[in-house]
């Protein structure tokens, strides 16, 4: 049961448009009762305007997450993350895969 979240990012605009470019470092920190607590430090790349995204994190609990998306029109929304096990559980599983599909109604 986490105990506690807290997180920060900054995003970067290095030019917009078509050829739009966003870097977002991104830091977080859990609390998890009864278990160690949780740094996370990765970042985001989006391009093409923010229509393509990928994601790079590292968590303290010496696992990973990457993903990789498309926000097309900035109304329909597909993404995919694979998480790698953390070490120890390396024996029992080799990570997890999430998809995320999200339709922006208002617009």
């Amino acid at each position: 049961m986490a105990t506690f979240y807290t997180a920060a990012s900054y995003q970067i605009n290095f030019s917009d448009g078509a050829e739009g470019v966003d870097l977002e470092p991104k830091v977080a920190y859990r609390g998890v009762k009864g278990f160690d607590n949780i740094f996370d430090a990765g970042a985001q790349l989006s391009i093409a305007n923010k229509q393509v995204m990928l994601l790079g994190m590292y968590h303290s609990t010496k696992n990973a997450t990457f993903g990789l998306g498309m926000d097309y029109k900035k109304r329909y929304l597909v993404s995919g993350t694979y998480t790698t096990q953390t070490s120890a559980l390396s024996n029992y599983t080799n990570g997890s895969f999430e998809l995320n599909l999200r339709v922006n109604l208002s617009k």
